[in-house]
């Protein structure tokens, strides 16, 4: 049933003067939007998991993030540690992000970030400061840690997952040419254009 449904059954119940059975029914709808806020958000990161991209969420940019090393650091430190780095990145991913703008845990360690109204540029920068930030804050604690990035930016004539499929193709580019690195994913010239952090 949906929620629009749930709605107009207690509109109506409303209308009968029914008291208790509006509150069962506002239950309901409450206990319904908690099931669904579970169901789309990632147990460890508390960011959304990857099923809020079939809610096609409107974007202009998309950014697939991902944490260099990260086998090597839940090799030498643990896997206690590793979840604990996923879960300082994804805070700082949080604190980036504007109330507009969706992160999700893609898998492993991998996230998804969609933008909107935001030019590519501004991303970088952005992108440019968390990862300084997340270098210096793991290295305070002993662990080398640095992040790979690959945009791509919205087509009209693309759906969600070519636009993902292209964003993961130019953070392959990152990754491939030494790590550490953002690249937008540029169509007109069917190729990458890279850029070092200064991380």
């Amino acid at each position: 049933m949906k929620d629009s449904e749930i709605l107009e059954i207690l509109n109506r119940l409303k209308t009968q003067n029914d008291k208790r059975l509006s509150e069962l029914v506002m239950n309901l709808i409450n206990e319904t939007q908690l099931l669904k806020q579970e169901a789309y958000q990632d147990n460890l990161t508390k960011v959304y998991n990857r099923k809020i991209l079939s809610e096609n969420p409107q974007y202009d940019v998309l950014v697939m993030c991902d944490l260099d090393n990260f086998k090597e650091i839940n090799d030498q430190h643990g896997h206690k540690i590793g979840d604990e780095v996923l879960k300082d990145v994804s805070t700082e991913l949080k604190l980036m992000i504007r109330s507009n703008d969706i992160i999700c845990r893609y898998g492993g360690d991998e996230f998804t970030i969609l933008f909107k109204d935001c030019t590519v540029e501004n991303i970088i920068n952005r992108l440019e400061d968390l990862g300084n930030k997340i270098k210096e804050f793991e290295a305070n604690k002993g662990i080398n840690l640095t992040l790979s990035f690959g945009l791509a930016e919205r087509q009209d004539d693309k759906t969600l997952d070519e636009i993902i499929n292209n964003a993961d193709k130019a953070l392959y580019e990152s990754k491939n040419t030494g790590k550490n690195k953002i690249t937008v994913f540029n169509t007109s010239k069917s190729k990458q254009k890279r850029k070092e952090t200064n991380n």
